[in-house]
């Protein structure tokens, strides 16, 4: 199916389902713009537990065990492997094609803690937080 086609099918689809032409038309101007950049069209969680074939409770799917370290236990909480599996989906079909700021540093490559220390050499302050 082509990305006209399925914008089409989408179209037709909420027409009969009378939803009012304004949402159609941001409907199909969403999903003609995730499509054109190589992206599945995902409406909203429901859409995402349907794509993905999950159920609402798989999402607690992790797993806990125990490490021992030196002098303590450590405890791993690790994504069962459907989850993983479906993790891994939504690594390279949406997250590897999505480009980031040039100023995030975590998970890329090529960056670290020196290259993100880098631009606050010689500043009288500096401010760090964790963002939640």
């Amino acid at each position: 199916m082509t990305n006209d086609d399925y914008v089409i099918r989408l179209q037709n689809e909420l027409e009969a389902q009378a939803y009012p032409s304004n949402i159609i038309k941001k409907c199909c101007a969403y999903a003609e713009n995730l499509l054109s950049n190589g992206l599945p069209v995902l409406f909203d969680a429901n859409h995402v537990y349907r794509v993905l074939q999950l159920k609402k409770v798989d999402l607690n799917s992790y797993h806990m065990f125990s490490v021992s370290q030196t002098n303590k236990n450590r405890i791993i909480t690790a994504p069962s492997l459907q989850l993983k599996k479906r993790q891994q989906w939504i690594l390279s079909t949406i997250l590897s094609k999505v480009s980031v700021s040039p100023y995030a540093h975590g998970f890329e490559v090529g960056h670290s803690i020196k290259t993100n220390a880098f631009p606050h050499i010689n500043n009288d302050y500096v401010l760090c937080m964790d963002i939640k």
